[in-house]
């Protein structure tokens, strides 16, 4: 077994917590929070800027940046934490989406997307939509270039990514 899944299954079992599927959801999205927000499974990493951006329509999104601005406008990634629909957040997801600018020399920008139960479905994919359109249209002043845009997300922010491109071509 890969050695940080390893390592993160061990830390869930030391934690001896029941399982997230069995408890309320905010108490459920607390212990995610807690687990994958800590430096287990990533160390943490510095970039130029890591910003909270004013919000597309109202969606919150976070702007992960590994050049200065003034290098020019950098490809632009969207990405969407997972989590089941219910988990997940900017703060979860921050290490991988640091880790992911810097490898790809690219910005990245992490929506915060409304979650269920309290906001269903199409809800997160009305919000992804959101701050797309704000990339797309006002991506310059972040030093993105919005020919060079593409979206990605892991478990139901993979979902999210995949409906996203295709509502979008």
């Amino acid at each position: 077994m890969d050695p940080q899944a390893r390592a993160f299954l061990d830390a869930v079992k030391l934690a001896g917590r029941p399982s997230i599927a069995s408890v309320p959801p905010l108490e459920g999205r607390a212990m995610f929070d807690e687990l994958i927000g800590s430096d287990v499974l990533l160390p943490m990493i510095e970039l130029d800027g890591v910003e909270d951006a004013a919000t597309a329509s109202g969606v919150p999104f976070r702007v992960f940046r590994p050049a200065p601005v003034s290098a020019g406008p950098l490809p632009a990634v969207l990405y969407l934490h997972g989590g089941g629909w219910v988990l997940g957040n900017l703060e979860t997801h921050d290490t991988l989406c640091r880790h992911l600018a810097r490898a790809g020399n690219t910005v990245v920008v992490a929506a915060d997307y409304r979650r269920a139960p309290e906001h269903p479905f199409p809800v997160p994919l009305e919000d992804c939509q959101s701050v797309l359109r704000h990339l797309d249209q006002h991506g310059a002043s972040l030093g993105i270039d919005p020919q060079r845009l593409a979206v990605a997300g892991d478990s139901a922010g993979g979902n999210l990514a995949a409906a996203l491109a295709i509502k979008s071509r």
